[in-house]
């Protein structure tokens, strides 16, 4: 589960929640265009709060952004999209 979906600044939202992740999780967060923007190694948690920043500490910009959460010790793979309006 991932939200708020959309996220909208205005709405007094300041981060992404991604929730029900498996014990050893990574998160890459891509534009639609492919590009990484993003990418967590999780282990030992089972939710992430991505701040909406990109790997060099910015914000990233508004528009739709396509996540993958991977556990290939598990085989284990999960793709969604983020619409990010600020």
């Amino acid at each position: 589960m991932v939200y708020p979906n959309p996220f909208e600044a205005a709405a007094g939202h300041s981060y992404v929640t991604f929730e029900a992740l498996t014990e050893e999780v990574t998160i890459q967060i891509f534009t639609v265009s492919g590009q990484l923007v993003r990418k967590e190694e999780i282990s030992g948690q089972y939710s992430w709060d991505w701040d909406l920043k990109n790997t060099d500490g910015e914000k990233v910009a508004r528009g739709v952004y396509i996540w993958m959460a991977t556990n290939p010790a598990a085989g284990e793979k999960r793709t969604g999209k983020i619409a990010v309006i600020q």
